[in-house]
């Protein structure tokens, strides 16, 4: 029940990369792990909610398909990401409000309903997420898995700090630009095979705040590539709540489990 199209709103962090290798002094390196993460939190409290456009083209199974998101969050726990065709057309439509989950299908006229848990979050995203690493994505912040062990790194060549989490036989491996902190690139690999990859570059800045304009996605299991580009962010701006409450549907209706 993965619905195409979705998947393209995981990518669309407030992240950046840059040809300009930038270094950092051995003295301002941050070498433990615990002040790293209380350092990339900071960009999630400065972020109460973001508002977005960007253009999508997509290829999945060698088909591809072009259209446009509308997207907009606001903390702790609100989403709504509106996906139209290259003609505007509706396509499909997400919410989640008050850890309730909607998603309506415009194309199939059916509406898809339940609890916003990580398991029903994952029928429409390609990540296995909950709620707040979902929004934590918009603000900069990747997901991380449950690790038993980790690994945390300055890389001189190019600046970034590395982080790899390792949980059995699944890896994750984030890069940051070191004199920023804005994230780089983020893969996933099961069994020493990736399974994922993210990329981030064309720096640019919206209230401050600086975001990705170009974003690459691969999906390398299911044979999917994506390049996303941000025509329009703001970040705290002011948005009516509204546009988050249950849209009247008078057509099929499946409750989630």
């Amino acid at each position: 029940m993965k619905l195409v199209y979705i998947f393209i709103i995981i990518v669309i962090f407030s992240s950046c990369t840059t040809k300009k290798v930038v270094k950092v002094d051995k003295k301002d390196r941050i070498k433990k792990i615990e002040i790293f993460f209380k350092s990339i939190a900071k960009r999630r409290e400065r972020i109460k909610s973001i508002q977005i456009e960007a253009k999508a083209d997509t290829f999945n199974n060698g088909k591809r398909v072009r259209g446009k998101l509308m997207m907009s969050v606001t903390r702790p726990g609100m989403l709504r990401i509106d996906t139209l065709s290259p003609f505007d057309q509706p396509i499909s439509t997400m919410l989640v409000s008050d850890n309730n989950l909607y998603f309506y299908n415009f194309d199939e006229k059916k509406m898809y309903y339940g609890i916003a848990t990580t398991k029903n979050l994952s029928l429409f995203l390609p990540l296995r997420i909950n709620l707040k690493q979902f929004i934590d994505m918009f603000s900069g912040i990747s997901p991380m898995i449950a690790y038993k062990r980790h690994e945390f790194r300055y890389l001189e060549d190019s600046a970034e700090y590395e982080l790899v989490l390792i949980n059995e036989n699944v890896k994750q491996v984030i890069r940051y630009i070191a004199h920023d902190l804005q994230i780089h690139s983020v893969e996933f690999y099961k069994d020493n095979k990736k399974l994922l990859l993210m990329k981030f570059s064309k720096i640019k800045i919206s209230n401050g705040i600086k975001y990705a304009k170009k974003i690459y996605f691969e999906d390398f299991k299911a044979k999917s590539k994506l390049k996303l580009i941000i025509t329009d962010i703001l970040y705290n701006g002011d948005v009516d709540n509204s546009i988050y409450k249950a849209i009247n549907w008078k057509y099929d209706k499946e409750e989630l489990e």
